[in-house]
């Protein structure tokens, strides 16, 4: 792929300027020689696919596959990804759902076989729509990982707060998300060692914190663009506050000051 985003600035300056941009160069990235070739392969090939052993296979449509869920660096672990899709998800047992990390349950869920021929359309275009949103937030974040986060959070938050599941359920959905998880981290002013509370304690905290931060614990309210607009804009200025503090010497100083490790006089 040769097509480059044009990423101006840093913080919310940048992250604005992105925004005005975005809908251009995503159209520009859909017109790219390789994503235009692995696109086509994919309408014209996946028809055919009848099993999971047949997707793996096939390195091109597997990687419109896995690229659509921002899982492309998973394509040479074969077994593995033939173990998800084989298992699907109904089972609770099914590698999919004993995993953390949601994505690969989406995987398996959009990507079980037997396939309807009714819903290949369905999956193809919705599939190609993800790779090249995907693509472009990837290319993004060569040059800025924070904004392919949030990126990322404007287009996954709406579907999960619109969902029928409950409160709980969609923050479970929230925290089994890599990408969305490090937003909310980052923008609650939490570490990522919280991962390793028990999973109802770290709900708890979640919701707290969500509670002070932006006056609700209720997913259902992030449905809307300024709510979300609300959160990226406090996780960039946490991020970029995090960033200046740690390339800051006097801010280093009174960490160490703080944590005992040297004394007044060495200041």
């Amino acid at each position: 792929m040769t097509f480059s985003p044009v990423v101006f600035g840093t913080g919310l300056v940048g992250w604005s300027l992105l925004q005005r941009t975005s809908t251009a160069q995503k159209q520009v990235l859909s017109q790219d020689t390789a994503v235009q070739r692995d696109v086509s392969n994919f309408r014209n090939k996946f028809g055919d696919i009848e099993t999971a052993s047949q997707l793996i296979k096939d390195r091109q449509l597997l990687s419109v596959a896995l690229g659509a869920f921002g899982l492309q660096d998973d394509i040479d672990n074969k077994y593995f990804l033939q173990r998800i899709l084989e298992d699907g998800t109904e089972d609770r047992n099914a590698l999919a759902n004993l995993l953390s990390d949601n994505r690969y349950r989406d995987f398996a869920e959009t990507f079980s076989f037997p396939v309807r021929d009714i819903d290949r359309p369905t999956i193809v275009e919705t599939t190609i729509s993800s790779y090249v949103d995907q693509s472009f937030e990837a290319a993004v974040g060569e040059q800025n990982s924070d904004y392919r986060l949030a990126l990322n959070l404007h287009r996954e938050i709406a579907d999960i707060a619109n969902s029928s599941t409950s409160n709980d359920t969609k923050w479970f959905t929230i925290m089994g998300s890599p990408p969305l998880r490090k937003v909310f981290e980052v923008a609650f002013r939490l570490p990522s060692s919280v991962g390793s509370l028990p999973i109802d304690d770290q709900l708890e905290l979640f919701k707290n914190r969500s509670n002070s931060t932006f006056g609700t614990s209720d997913v259902s309210d992030f449905s809307d663009t300024s709510s979300q607009d609300r959160i990226v804009n406090n996780f960039l200025l946490q991020s970029q506050l995090a960033e200046t503090k740690s390339l800051d010497p006097r801010s280093t100083a009174l960490t160490l000051l703080q944590t005992g490790r040297i004394s007044i006089g060495a200041i």
